[in-house]
């Protein structure tokens, strides 16, 4: 750090009457300890990342089990339908509550997917979580690529300490781009549920 010193002087670099000598004392940061706070910052970040994929990928093994736990338990209901021997009332039962239970495992293990992919996207694209309360993974993708495509209001972990407001709504063309993926989104969840 240097300290600097020195009197107030004219313009014309002469000395003020009855001018008092000023001491000037300025403190500079080095630049390496900016780095250094930049570099810990992405370290975060990464780590964060890596966490997240993770637990994404941890969650995606257990919904694929838990999806085939459902599977088998739906085919031996169905094996247990189809077949000529009537089976017992309780084996029958038996299999339908397992079927049952995968089913709902099923749902949590899908319910927490959604919740990761929404806290992903709140700090990621500093959106509001009760704005992605209710979306489906679907709408979730299309939003994602939405922001992927116009650049989004991506958190970019600045450590800029003035104040200031935070992320801004859409507008625009992102704001159309939105609407669209959510339209397109609604309109691949609609048939599906129409069928089932």
């Amino acid at each position: 750090m240097a300290d600097l010193e020195g009197t107030v002087q004219s313009p014309n670099d002469t000395q003020i009457a009855g001018a008092t000598p000023v001491t000037i004392v300025e403190k500079m940061v080095p630049e390496r300890d900016l780095l250094a706070v930049k570099k810990g910052g992405e370290k975060q970040v990464s780590d964060l990342r890596a966490t997240m994929e993770a637990s994404k990928a941890e969650s995606d093994r257990l919904l694929g089990e838990k999806h085939a736990e459902l599977l088998k338990a739906q085919a031996e209901i169905e094996q247990a339908k189809t077949a000529t021997d009537t089976i017992p009332l309780a084996k029958y039962s038996a299999l339908e509550a397992e079927a049952n239970e995968g089913k709902a495992a099923l749902e949590k293990a899908q319910e927490q997917i959604l919740t990761g992919r929404r806290k992903e996207l709140v700090s990621e694209y500093k959106l509001k979580a009760e704005d992605l309360e209710g979306k489906t993974g679907q709408q979730l993708d299309a939003l994602e690529e939405a922001f992927k495509i116009t650049g989004g209001a991506r958190n970019t972990n600045s450590f800029d300490t003035g104040s200031g407001g935070g992320g801004q709504p859409l507008t625009g063309r992102a704001l159309e781009l939105n609407e669209i993926a959510e339209a397109k989104a609604r309109s691949q969840v609609g048939p599906k549920a129409n069928a089932a």
